[in-house]
């Protein structure tokens, strides 16, 4: 009986050892899962890093554009208005032809300006609209990692 009863609580132990060993060992392995999974984190973090500077360093460039914009067109603006003076002088005192050649060559540098603004502003769109389009890539591409590394 009592060795019938050593038996079985040796046999338990030995099983639990073995059953320890088992469980540290798939431990272990997911332990080395996590490292590579972290390594690869870590490398997405950098080049998130790189992707985020690079944005900063556009955005900062589109601050600085659209506000040499506003100045300009707050410039345009102002001379649009000073030109309305001048018209209603001139109808005031019927217009001579040298007057209203005056007034062309005005309006024809403001067209130009105009032009000039329009052009940059398909520009600047272009790149931003790149810009968004590698956004939304990095988006979908992360939705797509998270699942695969279990962070969803």
């Amino acid at each position: 009986m009592k060795i019938l009863l050593f038996d079985t609580i040796f046999t338990s132990c030995y099983n639990l050892f073995i059953m320890n060993n088992e469980i540290l060992e798939k431990f272990n392995n997911q332990d080395k899962e996590f490292v590579k999974i972290n390594k690869t984190l870590d490398k997405h973090s950098k080049n998130f890093d790189k992707v985020n500077k690079t944005l900063d360093k556009h955005s900062k460039k589109f601050d600085k554009r659209f506000n040499e914009m506003d100045g300009r067109f707050d410039f345009l603006a102002t001379k649009y208005l000073d030109h309305e003076e001048r018209l209603k002088n001139i109808e005031e005192n019927m217009a001579t032809k040298s007057d209203i050649r005056k007034i062309m060559d005005v309006l024809d540098v403001l067209v130009g300006m105009f032009k000039k603004h329009d052009q940059e502003f398909i520009f600047m769109k272009t790149r931003f609209e790149r810009n968004e389009e590698k956004i939304e890539k990095n988006t979908v591409d992360i939705k797509e990692m998270k699942p695969i590394l279990g962070l969803s």
